[in-house]
């Protein structure tokens, strides 16, 4: 989940006590305060405490309208979730290269839908990935 909002004493603490409550496991936790605007920022992961549920919707409801209990906007994202990626290219390649074939690798979890570029350098060869290629000006 990602949780951001003004900054006040509690917001780990609430957010990881009220996971705690519902039988899950935090298993990953970040935060950070921007100091001049005053926003908390945090991206928490945990394993739910039913691992084979796969209905998805009230859990997620709970936990936003929870953050926002608090004071807090939340984005629920599940693991098996993938999302969708573009990737923006310029007139070079390597880094283009690199990242399609990782990606046909298995090594992001996620999905490249297209390649899009103010230049058309890159054109055929995102053609060749099989990727669909926009041409912005």
């Amino acid at each position: 989940a990602l949780l951001q909002g003004p900054d006040k004493p509690g917001h780990v603490y609430r957010i990881g006590a009220w996971i705690h409550e519902k039988g899950g496991n935090v298993i990953h936790a970040e935060q950070h305060l921007d100091e001049d605007a005053n926003i908390f920022f945090q991206r928490i992961e945990w394993t739910p405490s039913d691992l084979n549920s796969a209905e998805e919707g009230p859990f997620e409801a709970e936990f936003v309208n929870y953050a926002q209990a608090v004071g807090l906007e939340a984005t629920v994202f599940r693991k098996n979730t993938r999302p969708k990626v573009a990737i923006f290219v310029s007139k070079f390649d390597h880094c283009f290269h690199d990242l399609i074939l990782r990606w046909k690798a298995g090594d992001f979890d996620g999905d490249i839908v297209a390649v899009i570029s103010n230049h058309t350098d890159l054109e055929s060869a995102t053609n060749l990935y099989g990727l669909p290629f926009h041409h912005i000006a």
